[in-house]
Order: C-alpha cells, then structure tokens, then sequence
C-alpha cells in the first residue's frame, strides 16, 4: 500500500513479573499499554535486563538500561518483541506494516446553490477518508528533555498533563510505588519528561485517523431590485459576504486533518472572512 506506515508497535503485557516458576521472567508479562507505570512494571524491567542464560543477557530494550536520568524509568515506553528474539523494539525487525496509509482511499465534494428573491446562498464542501496521520512525533514529547527540571515541570503543571512521579521518592526509597503516591500521574496518555530516548520512537499509539468533512467556502449575497437602484443610474448592485474554512468536521486530535500531521509545529489553513460589493453601471 503506498504511504503506508511501517512503524513500531508498543508491549502489550500481562501484568506478570515471572513465570509460574517464580524465579524465570515473563517475556509476555510487564506494562500492560506499554508504558512503565507502576513498580510492579519496572520489577518486570529490572527482571528482564537481569535474566541471563550461560551468563549471556538473553533480552535487550533497545539497548537501554535502568536509570531515571537516562534510560528505562517511570513514564517510559516499551515496545513489542514482534520477532519473538528478545529485542524489544530495538532494530526494524520489530517494526511491522500497519494496513494504514496517508493517502486516502476516498475523496470527495460537493457544490451547492440556491437562490430566492435576490438572495444567494453557494456552499463549497470537500473531505477525504481512510488516511492516517502520524503526530506528537514532535509537539509534547519534544519537552521529554533531560534539561526540563522538576522546578519548571512543577511551574507549568506539567505533572498535570504527562507521566509524573516523585524523583526524589523514585530515587531514594526502593520501595516507592506511584501506583500508591497520591501526587503522581499514573495514567497520562503522554510519557514523562526527562528522557527523549523512548518518547520519539514512532509508534501506532500516534496514528490517528484523520478522515474529514470540510465546509471549504461559503457565500451568501443579496441583488438590490434594479426598480431601486435605477433610480441612482445603478444596473444592478449586490453586496456579500464571503467564508472560507470556516468548518471541519473530524476526531483527529491533531491541527488540521487536511494538512495531516507535524503535531504542533503545522501552521492550520486560516479561517478567512470577507465582503464585498458588485457594482455595474
């Protein structure tokens, strides 16, 4: 399929640390969407990393080790062994082709008009289905920086809207859960900040179906009867107002689904407003 994504896929597991054994670790256990959230996931992490089979390391999250500054950590992303070798997301062999394209399957318009006593009414519209945009490949996960410290994370409300954890609590107490810190946030769609390593790896998370309906140009105007404006040696005056994109309708998440993804470095289509009059003497 032309334009199709070929991307990365994040875990998907069970919960599990270890096998029934409870000593071997559960390739298929850890973060259930993928992301490390609770400590019980990065016991999983810290589990996998130490598992070793004739003293060889037998699996790798891309080439990554645990550490808050730099590495696996809560608000990190895992992504899937899809080749089963133990490699999570690490080399393209884990990347797949996802049957969705940028391209859209169908696009379509329409024009209509109508007029009733001299007033006008046309109404461009136009739309696209079956594409997908990848976003926030940029946008809010270029703040993952390690140089965003927690004073300005704190001061922007940042905790509010990412992954947050205590990082003194994390980096001190080997028992801190933010499963049980009643200031994290567990549960944001988006990673923490303070690690770009896994915030920019493209992924299906970020593909968004950016089908639409737009309501590309309307214009509405009114011809003055002519038995008025003859009198002032006028043939025929008109005055109207004219709209263009002044609606979309869409679920993508992203700035506008016809110029597709770029997260919040796109620039939309502006909304313009205009009037004007016909004059003929």
């Amino acid at each position: 399929m032309f334009g199709e994504y070929y991307i990365w896929k994040r875990h998907s597991g069970n919960g599990n640390i270890y096998l029934a054994d409870g000593v071997t670790p559960d390739p298929n256990g850890g973060p259930k969407d993928g992301v490390i959230r609770t400590k019980s996931d990065l016991d999983w992490v810290k589990a996998m990393l130490d598992y070793k089979v004739d003293g060889k390391t037998i699996y790798n999250f891309n080439n990554q080790s645990i550490g808050q500054g730099a590495g696996l950590w809560y608000g990190e992303a895992i992504y899937a062994d899809l080749n089963g070798d133990g490699m999570y997301g690490t080399n393209d062999n884990d990347r797949y082709f996802t049957n969705k394209s940028s391209m859209p399957k169908f696009t379509f318009g329409l024009n209509m008009s109508a007029e009733w006593k001299g007033i006008d009414l046309s109404m461009t519209w136009s739309g696209a289905a079956g594409m997908y945009h990848y976003i926030y490949e940029r946008g809010f996960n270029s703040m993952s920086s390690s140089s965003w410290q927690e004073g300005t994370i704190v001061a922007l409300n940042a905790r509010d809207i990412f992954y947050y954890s205590d990082p003194q609590k994390a980096a001190t107490d080997q028992n801190y859960d933010p499963a049980q810190d009643p200031n994290a946030n567990i549960n944001s769609p988006y990673l923490r900040i303070g690690n770009v390593a896994s915030a920019f790896r493209a992924t299906d998370n970020e593909l968004y179906n950016s089908s639409y309906l737009k309501l590309k140009t309307i214009q509405i105007g009114y011809t003055f009867p002519t038995r008025l404006v003859s009198k002032a040696n006028i043939s025929k005056l008109r005055i109207f107002a004219t709209g263009e994109n002044i609606a979309t309708i869409t679920n993508f998440p992203g700035v506008d689904p016809e110029i597709g993804g770029g997260g919040f470095q796109a620039y939309p289509i502006p909304r313009m407003i205009s009037g004007g009059i016909n004059l003929t003497f």
